[in-house]
């Protein structure tokens, strides 16, 4: 399930369900064909998002501390027991299109967000649907 953990959006009555296909590019489904929920004043629209979860390598720590304490030493340094400061993270990054070759610029609002995933902006009614295209080597 899709859930916010924001509890003012959770006492608003902010819920989702999931459909998993194995293609979404056979949708069946599209914004006429939903009912409005509700408290919509008006039938929703579809909003398709392309989103590809692809492989960085994340540095937590691009400033590790000067000097180096044990503390800091225990978590950043690589060793047979230990993943050190830098290793593979799978990234959600949204895409304009199904071609998967331009990245969705950001809006400067959420810069901030810095790795997380993109932000979904829907209305009441809406019909949201993503499709993803998985390009890690891990599951």
């Amino acid at each position: 399930p899709i859930r916010c953990e924001v509890n003012s959006h959770l006492q608003a009555g902010m819920y989702a369900s999931l459909t998993v296909n194995a293609s979404s590019h056979n949708s069946t489904q599209s914004a006429d064909s939903f009912l409005t929920p509700a408290g919509a004043t008006s039938p929703g629209r579809l909003r398709r998002f392309y989103v590809a979860v692809e492989e960085v390598l994340w540095d937590y720590a691009p400033r590790p501390p000067e000097p180096m304490t044990d503390v800091a030493r225990f978590y950043l340094e690589s060793g047979p027991d230990a993943v050190g400061r830098v290793y593979r993270k799978a990234r959600y990054v949204e895409y304009t299109d199904a071609s998967f070759s331009v990245r969705s610029p950001r809006p400067p609002r959420w810069m901030h967000l810095g790795i997380l995933g993109p932000v979904f902006e829907l209305r009441v009614g809406d019909l949201l649907e993503v499709v993803l295209l998985n390009r890690v080597s891990f599951p």
